[in-house]
């Protein structure tokens, strides 16, 4: 039988705690919560930059659940942890968020039915300008569209060249259809500059987005999106916005970038080939005046309201080491995995806010 380890020597009773596994973004990348210490930048609900104030040793027998959501996402955790939820099957008037243990949202999940809670999706995560080798627009259309070893793009559209040439990308024709070859700003030929900084990105040969652009500023971060989507995005009929990634690796990266951008987004296989990243939104993402029309014309209305990750099931799963984390910012929320989910760190009990109208 296993043993339950005390729980950390710190002031009051703390409750939850997330598996070793769990990783947490953070202003340098992501971090596994078993390699966190105090200290440790991360980031807090509100997407704010914070820091770890108070962590445990790992805990050995405590009682673990797997947290399912509809965009794939999975986090384990204790039966104590909490989680900031607000109920989908009644009027808004009466399911007000609030925290429910990871316990009791199993029970909750099991009588009322999947989908029937739901986890609020965080805002953009904010950070600095970031000195960056390759224009972000000029990279996210290369990742798009270009040639994997190659300072080339291969079957850009019109608009997509004009809108280069019109940001002093140089481009220069090629002898292939559709082909055209690419240089950084103010470059006197073609491609040499800009193969060098794609050598050095490590992405010449391997495309994906680099972790420098996806903790970049956020408005950096929407130029990235911008140049991925203007290169090879589409708008569905019923209003998603997807991106075609060619590779698992690269719709990874740009999955972690939408998300990083307070969107909801997914991944599933794509009709001929490759991943379809998508999600929903109202706001102008594209860059290119084609693009950007037929997005007007078919975003849905709902895109309008705040997005929310919807719990699909939660299940018990074998015990394993868990740790308790508390941040430094006021609302104590840690944003876990890669699509940036808020999760309340470690807190005292009980939990003024428990006493919500919504009771179930």
């Amino acid at each position: 039988m296993v043993r339950r380890t005390p729980d950390p020597v710190v002031p009051g009773r703390y409750v939850g705690a997330l598996d070793l596994t769990t990783e947490v973004p953070t202003p340098e990348g992501t971090i596994a919560v078993a390699h966190l210490q105090v200290g440790h930048t991360v980031f807090s609900g509100d997407g704010q930059v914070s820091s770890v104030s108070e962590i445990s040793e790992p805990l050995t027998g405590h009682t673990c659940f797997e947290v399912e959501f509809a965009t794939g996402d999975r986090i384990v955790a204790d039966d104590e942890q909490r989680w900031f939820t607000e109920r989908r099957d009644v009027p808004r008037t009466v399911a007000a968020p609030r925290r429910r243990a990871t316990l009791e949202l199993a029970g909750s999940v099991a009588e009322h039915g999947p989908a029937a809670f739901a986890v609020r999706v965080a805002p953009a995560v904010q950070l600095p300008t970031r000195k960056l080798l390759v224009e972000p627009y000029l990279l996210g259309a290369w990742l798009g569209t270009g040639a994997d070893t190659l300072p080339a793009l291969v079957g850009a559209s019109d608009a997509l060249v004009r809108n280069l040439d019109e940001q002093g990308v140089r481009v220069f024709t090629s002898g292939l259809p559709r082909q055209h070859w690419i240089a950084t700003p103010g470059a006197a030929r073609r491609g040499a500059n800009l193969a060098s900084r794609l050598t050095a990105l490590h992405v010449l040969g391997d495309k994906h987005v680099p972790t420098l652009y996806l903790r970049a500023s956020e408005e950096q971060r929407r130029e990235l999106l911008a140049g991925l989507l203007d290169a090879s995005g589409a708008v569905t009929h019923g209003g998603e916005v997807l991106f075609r990634a060619p590779t698992q690796a690269l719709a990874v990266g740009v999955h972690e970038l939408i998300a990083s951008l307070g969107y909801r987004p997914w991944r599933r296989p794509g009709p001929v080939r490759g991943v379809d990243v998508g999600f929903v939104t109202a706001d102008q993402v594209f860059g290119i005046e084609p693009l950007r029309v037929l997005h007007q014309s078919r975003r849905r209305l709902a895109a309008r309201l705040r997005p929310r990750r919807l719990v699909v099931a939660v299940r018990p799963v074998e015990t394993r080491p868990v740790r308790r984390i508390k941040l430094a910012s006021d609302d104590g929320m840690l944003l876990v995995g890669r699509s940036f989910i808020p999760v309340p760190g470690a807190t005292l009990e009980p939990y003024a806010e428990e006493d919500s109208a919504d009771t179930a």
